[in-house]
């Protein structure tokens, strides 16, 4: 989910710009995975907490993969929530295509 469809945005502490910087500066602008440039604060544990302690400097790959990967755990955890398939039921049709 992007931002533009995110309401995380809202969620977010006031000084966020603040925290960002100085986030990006304790890693020396580099991704905390690979060393490469890093643009995007993540929240190391996933969540509200949006403590310096709790973030970290990503690239944009790198937090796609970790995106990626807690979005998919998400789903795992909890095939039956609004948003998810249940398994064995093929999708249904956008009304737009009939």
């Amino acid at each position: 989910m992007g931002w533009e469809s995110s309401n995380r945005r809202k969620a977010l502490p006031r000084d966020w710009k603040r925290r960002r910087e100085m986030i990006i500066m304790k890693y020396g602008g580099r991704c905390a995975i690979c060393g490469n440039p890093g643009n995007q604060v993540d929240h190391i544990i996933p969540g509200d907490d949006h403590s310096t302690d709790n973030l970290q400097l990503l690239c944009e790959f790198h937090h796609k993969q970790k995106t990626a990967r807690e979005s998919a755990a998400a789903r795992a955890a909890s095939p039956n929530k609004v948003g998810f398939q249940k398994k064995g039921r093929p999708p249904e049709q956008h009304p737009g295509y009939r």
